[in-house]
């Protein structure tokens, strides 16, 4: 409701504004397949670039746990994943408003290129330097709620059965040394 709030209280486009703009109509299917050519290499950068990125994400959060856990040396708190995962928030919202305010759409297209490829290296870095040196666990941040969020039944299951084994173990453990 803030954000509506907020926005009734937007003052009307001056003059100006208005004049900087321009009219845009909907592409025909001709001038569509223009766009696709002349931009293709863009096109295929930006699609190789978000599928990239998908990848990297996918991988962390399905690994993300043992990670912290590895390099940490104990089982992290929920809690730690949320504020893990704060700062690469506030960075990405603050990439996004700074793009924002690029007017020219093919500096755009390259800025957020240059952007999703210098995430992608990051991850690709903090990746190695963990697997070669074992960095700390804070550079892996991922969310708990968004690890969980895509936990299959079967990851579940799996899970399950590992808590189930680990404390069993630590069960027999306990009772040989009595």
């Amino acid at each position: 409701t803030f954000c509506f709030w907020r926005l009734d209280k937007v003052p009307a486009p001056s003059v100006e504004d208005q004049q900087a703009r321009t009219v845009r109509n909907a592409m025909s299917g001709e001038e569509r397949a223009r766009f696709i050519r002349g931009h293709l290499v863009e096109i295929a950068l930006l699609l190789l670039s978000y599928m990239l990125v998908g990848t990297l994400r996918s991988y962390r959060d399905q690994f993300s746990r043992p990670l912290y856990t590895a390099a940490l040396g104990h089982d992290p708190s929920s809690i730690f994943f949320f504020l893990a995962d704060l700062p690469g928030a506030f960075a990405s919202g603050i990439t996004l408003m700074l793009l924002n305010r690029v007017q020219d759409h093919g500096r755009g297209l390259i800025w957020l290129l240059g952007t999703i490829l210098a995430a992608c290296v990051l991850l690709l870095l903090n990746g190695l330097l963990h697997h070669t040196v074992g960095s700390p666990g804070v550079l892996w941040p991922v969310s708990y709620t968004h690890l969980r969020a895509h936990e299959t039944p079967e990851h579940l299951v799996c899970r399950l059965l590992l808590e189930k084994k680990k404390k069993t173990k630590e069960k027999k453990k306990k009772e040989i040394k009595r």
